[in-house]
């Protein structure tokens, strides 16, 4: 399972002798005999995680993004602290834009 994640994630196929791959078979979704084999001095952990699981009820939806919406201040873009911080955070990842251009031209 692990390994069909990771292609998913990197855009790759099983297929692919080059893709990115973990040289291990214990990625999969082990048993509760598995898991009380593996750590016999923590029951209460096993059935916490039961717990846990019982309070999920994930959907999933493919190809919908699920991004909070964030209402900016009044005043315009760039003259919240909000644009500002984030301007200058991906100033910090971007190059640098090409002479003569803005750098809020070049975002």
């Amino acid at each position: 399972m692990q390994d069909i994640l990771m292609c998913i994630q990197m855009g790759k196929t099983v297929d692919d002798p080059n893709r990115m791959k973990f040289e291990t078979e214990e990625f999969y979704v082990k048993t509760e005999a598995e898991m009380a084999a593996l750590f016999p001095n923590y029951p209460e952990a096993l059935e916490n995680t039961v717990k846990i699981a019982q309070l999920c009820n994930v959907e999933f939806e493919f190809g919908k993004y699920h991004l909070p919406h964030f209402q900016l201040p009044e005043g315009g873009p760039m003259g919240t602290p909000t644009s500002r911080s984030c301007a200058w955070t991906a100033s910090l990842a971007l190059p640098l834009p090409a002479p003569g251009v803005s750098g809020q031209a070049a975002l």
